[in-house]
């Protein structure tokens, strides 16, 4: 057969021509692959219709492909037995209408679901749904849900292609909420903020009519936010979009039909809108049809609304067609009069006033928030101060900093001298090292020596093994903005944090920060606000805090209320001019994107490209085509190093004095990776001077322009962190503290932090030495099990869009500053990761996700050395009484198990063992999570680089098989003394703090449980002593002062050495 193959003709291509000729138009290929199937369809007319499937697909599944063929056989009109097909499976015909569907709705409508419960009652009314009163006074409630799915009308009305609640309908909502609480006119309303629906869900809506004044007014106001989603994210914050008053006086009708000046129309509610009338007091349809006749047209950016509602009245119920008089008596300001077909009177509004509204406010929100944009904020940390004493070494002015207000704790030159004193007993929780402040006014150098600093302090304490029991707690000044305190900001300070909260992922969370705004009293007191606030600090658990005003504040994620913004006053919306010329730094994804972005929403015509390859990246001279022929913006490249400030300013200079710079956006970002042991001071420095020095030399160079928007493009290495990300989170840092200054400066300031994005398609200037900033991808495998889910770029541009609103409200006073943040988070959350963590929810998100579930011990509370010790303990037990065999079974199916889960594989038995880490795809982000999952999991001290010193799963098993053995082997022996002292340390501290003369100090109780401690651990003493009856005992240290107790716990106790 094949020797014929080779020696004659097959004329395969004339045999496939010869059957298209003869009118086949589908070839099935026959076989195991597809390799005839491309044969066949590259000899058929591409004119034709025709088409060739093979049934079955190499590496795909065979009764999947052959569905597939069949499936597709069948809509071209193939003989298909269904019959035979379906046989066994109990699947039957049906019969279909013997009819076309005419594009016609069948599904019934779904009713909207009344709330309901004790002291609720239902109005009757689509959009009021359920009142309820309010105890203690007159205030009236209504609550409903809103949707386009439960009321299909609503969708009728649309402004800029988004489905609005139109004012009538508020109008009429308003009219209605006052007559179930026995107000018949609606003396004012006034609209805050276009009521926009998602496409998705739905929106609660909640008006609320307050208690009678002593005219019998009462106020109004109308609240929404987006339902939530049940995806644990809690509930989203009120929106109020309309406020007003209700009266009580009611004018009469007027008794004519509506004749006179002005425009008169007739409208009438098609038929299945008119079955409804009787749930409306006047169906918000008809005014809205009454009122699109206006003559205030919509604009190319703008559209005019009825903001201002005077002297609403309704006289009759139940009209499904009025005629009306629409009458101009003022500047954008009408009168309305509506009566029915007989003349009767209907409904009349004395004074109507249209507002223009910016087409940026008519925005759905997103997923509970606007746009997914989240915040920091500072709340108070839960719970009381603690008491409870810790041992700490604070390093001097001879280590990294000067011990500001922490005196009257041991204090050391290095670290070096700390694992000393560890080494000889000395008890150590916490190192603790006072940063100490530049105020930035060190600049660039500032920056670079503390990022420096700060690198080698974290890699000296990772790797001196005797401190490896210990925390690593830094103060630092100004390092964080809390509220109202961004002018006293230090970017160098932010920097260090940002580094020390990344590297904090490696640590197993024994690093602890906190930021300080008070000085120390330098007395060395012993009850300091400094000590009591490290011991709550460190008792609590949370990773960092800021003590402001004596106060401590930890830092948490919240979402960013949804259109803030009235339109009752123009609105502050970011507006680009298109003459002017917009600054972009960064070849990679989010340049490119966010050029053709900034050119195709906000009319941008001249975009500069600025940076050390600029207009040499690949798809560079595609992208100056695609701005200029599809979008009529101009390109231009300027090569610069950003961090020349020199270079920078001559670029800069040679912007055209018709096309000044009117914006600058920051999203230069070069590549991070790598362990905290395996990174170097050069490449750090690299990172800060593309992100960080440039950022600064564009924000000095541009502080006296005109600019209308300064954007920078961070990640969340700096607020959120995570292994592996170091330089990043150190530049990301200083970014977000540059946004505060600038905003305390009344400048424009916008830091975008993004979370992850899926990866984008192929892009011009897409530079793969960089890494995107979003994190192109990251959403995936690793990245989703940081908590966060990717953005696609609609819901980025929507954040961003979002953020730029939000920048527009910055200025302001103090106050109003301290109520709103230029640093923004454009993230999803993913509410059940976060949930599933190891070490529980984490501490940023707490007051974002419902924690449905118990909290495990946090690292860094005051159970986690009881909790780490019980896990190594019950591995160590688990192994004790098996055979190597077992003992070598458990610890790898323990490993097996966390790789796959590190790696996203739901088969731990997949995992090849004498597979290296490298092959099989680790990281060293990856290989620092399989560290910590596995010090987790053992309890054992894992070094960071674990992984990689043992390059497969067979070599990590063997080590930790090792690891394990050594610890069973010290055991009880020489672990439970050294806990034992620590203890006996803190209880010393305990009773050095103690009031001698307090009246709730019981001595005998105190003395008496000292000596039965003592005479356990050591009888001799027993012995030593003569025999003497509770009540001499008592007697004895009844009658002691407090100093001789204090001599007895020395002489009996000893103190710590080395302390």
């Amino acid at each position: 057969y094949w020797v014929r193959h080779v020696r004659q003709p097959v004329r395969f291509a004339d045999a496939v021509r010869a059957l298209e000729t003869e009118g086949v138009t589908t070839f099935v290929e026959v076989g195991p692959d597809a390799v005839l199937t491309v044969l066949a369809q590259d000899s058929l007319d591409a004119d034709q219709e025709s088409l060739a499937l093979p049934l079955i697909r190499r590496g795909r599944s065979e009764p999947g492909a052959l569905l597939n063929a069949v499936a597709l056989l069948h809509t071209r009109g193939a003989t298909v037995d269904w019959r035979a097909f379906y046989d066994g499976t109990g699947a039957h015909r049906v019969d279909l209408p013997t009819y076309a569907f005419h594009r016609d709705h069948y599904w019934l409508a779904p009713e909207p679901e009344p709330a309901s419960g004790a002291g609720t009652r239902s109005t009757g009314h689509p959009l009021l749904g359920t009142a309820f009163s309010l105890a203690g006074g007159d205030d009236l409630v209504f609550t409903s849900r809103v949707s386009t799915r439960t009321h299909p009308w609503l969708a009728r009305h649309t402004v800029f292609g988004t489905v609005v609640l139109s004012a009538a309908t508020l109008a009429e909502t308003a009219v209605r909420a006052g007559r179930e609480a026995g107000a018949v006119v609606l003396e004012e309303l006034s609209l805050t903020a276009p009521l926009v629906l998602p496409s998705r869900g739905a929106m609660q809506l909640q008006v609320r009519v307050g208690a009678p004044d002593a005219d019998g007014g009462r106020p109004l106001t109308v609240h929404a936010r987006p339902e939530a989603a049940h995806d644990g994210l809690g509930e989203a914050p009120w929106t109020a979009y309309a406020h007003g008053r209700l009266g009580t006086d009611s004018a009469p009708p007027p008794d004519h039909d509506p004749t006179g000046d002005g425009t008169a129309t007739e409208v009438r509610l098609p038929a299945e809108l008119a079955q409804e009338v009787d749930q409306f007091g006047l169906h918000p349809a008809l005014l809205d049809a009454v009122l699109q006749g206006h003559p205030f047209g919509e604009g190319t950016d703008s559209v005019t609304v009825p903001a201002e509602w005077r002297g609403v009245r309704l006289h009759a119920t139940g009209a499904t067609a009025v005629r009306a008089l629409v009458t101009e008596t003022g500047e954008r300001t009408l009168t309305v009069r509506l009566t029915d077909e007989h003349g009767q009177p209907v409904a009349t509004v004395d004074s109507l006033k249209y507002r223009d509204v910016p087409e940026e406010l008519f925005v759905p929100p997103v997923g509970g928030t606007e746009d997914d944009l989240l915040r920091l904020e500072w709340t108070e940390a839960a719970g009381a101060r603690s008491t409870e004493p810790f041992s700490l070494a604070v390093l001097g002015s001879g280590g990294f900093g000067g011990s500001d207000g922490l005196d009257g704790y041991d204090g050391y030159d290095s670290l070096d001298a700390v694992g000393d004193a560890v080494a000889s007993g000395a008890a150590v929780d916490a190192v603790v090292v006072p940063w100490p402040s530049t105020g930035d006014g060190g600049g660039s150098a500032a920056l670079h020596d503390g990022a420096r600093r700060a690198l080698t302090l974290v890699r000296d304490w990772l790797a001196d093994e005797r401190l490896a029991g210990t925390r690593l707690l830094v103060v630092t000044r100004g390092g964080v903005v809390t509220g109202g305190d961004a002018d006293a900001v230090d970017p160098a300070a932010a920097a260090v944090r940002g580094l020390l909260r990344a590297a904090r992922s490696e640590a197993g969370g024994r690093i602890v920060l906190l930021d300080d705004d008070t000085p120390g009293d330098g007395t060395g007191a012993e009850a300091s606000p400094a000590r009591s606030v490290l011991a709550s600090l460190l008792a609590s658990g949370e990773p960092e805090a800021a003590l402001r005003d004596g106060r401590l504040l930890v830092p948490r994620l919240t979402r960013v209320p949804a259109s803030p913004t009235p339109t009752a006053s123009p609105a502050p919306v970011l507006t680009l001019d298109p003459d002017g010329t917009v600054l972009v730094t960064g070849g990679g994804a989010p340049a490119t994107l966010f050029a053709r972005h900034l050119a195709a929403r906000y009319g941008v015509r001249r975009l500069l490209f600025v940076g050390p390859e600029s207009g040499r990246e690949p798809g560079a001279a595609e992208l100056v085509a695609e701005l200029k022929g599809e979008l009529g913006a101009e390109a231009v490249f300027e090569t610069c190093d950003l961090a020349d400030r020199d270079a920078l300013a001559a670029v800069l200079a040679r912007v055209p004095g018709e096309s000044p710079l009117t914006a600058v956006v920051h999203a230069a970002g070069p590549a991070d990776g790598g362990t905290i042991q395996g990174l170097d001071v050069d490449c750090l420095d690299a990172v800060l001077r593309t992100v960080a020095d440039g950022a600064r030399n564009l924000h000095e160079l541009t502080r006296d322009a005109a600019l209308s928007a300064f954007i920078t493009f961070s990640s969340t290495a700096g607020t959120v962190a995570g292994p592996g990300r170091v330089y990043r989170a150190a530049a990301d840092a200083w970014l977000d503290a540059l946004a505060h200054r600038r905003a305390a400066d009344g400048l424009p300031s916008l830091s975008l932090v993004w979370g992850p994005w899926d990866e984008p398609e192929p892009e011009p200037l897409l530079d793969p030495e960089s890494v995107p900033v979003p994190e192109a991808g990251a959403g995936r495998g690793r990245g989703d099990r940081t908590g966060f889910l990717s953005l696609t770029f609609a819901q980025a541009t929507a954040a961003f869009d979002a953020a730029l609103r939000h920048a527009a409200t910055n200025g302001g006073s103090r106050a109003e500053q301290a109520d709103r943040t230029p640093v923004l988070l454009a993230a999803r959350i993913s509410p059940s990761t976060l949930r599933s963590a190891e070490d529980g929810m984490p501490a940023l998100f707490r007051g974002l996700v419902r924690d449905q579930l118990p909290s495990a011990p946090d690292p860094l509370g005051a159970d986690a050395a009881d909790a780490a010790e019980a896990e190594r303990e019950a591995l160590v037990r688990r192994l004790a009484g098996l055979d190597e065999d077992a003992r070598h079974q458990v610890v790898r199916e323990l490993v097996r198990q966390e790789v796959a889960a590190v790696l996203g594989h739901t088969d731990p038995g997949a995992v090849a063992l004498e597979r290296s880490f490298q092959e099989a795809g680790f990281d060293s982000m990856t290989g620092v999570e399989l560290r910590n999952r596995l010090g987790a999991a053992t309890g054992l001290r894992l070094p960071a680089t674990v992984v990689f010193d043992h390059p497969s799963p067979a070599v990590l098993i063997r080590y930790l098989l090792g690891a394990a053995a050594s610890a069973e082997e010290q055991g009880g022996a020489s672990e439970r003394p050294s806990s034992l002292l620590t203890q006996l340390d803190r209880l010393e501290a305990t009773v050095a703090g103690l009031r001698p003369g307090a009246a709730d100090l019981d001595l005998t109780a105190i003395g008496a449980r000292l000596r039965t401690i003592l005479t356990r651990l050591v009888p001799s003493v027993a012995e030593e002593r003569p025999e003497e009856g509770p009540e001499d005992a008592a007697s004895r240290i009844a009658t002691a002062s407090a100093d001789e107790i204090f001599d007895f716990i020395d002489s009996e106790l000893g103190r710590g050495s080395g302390r």
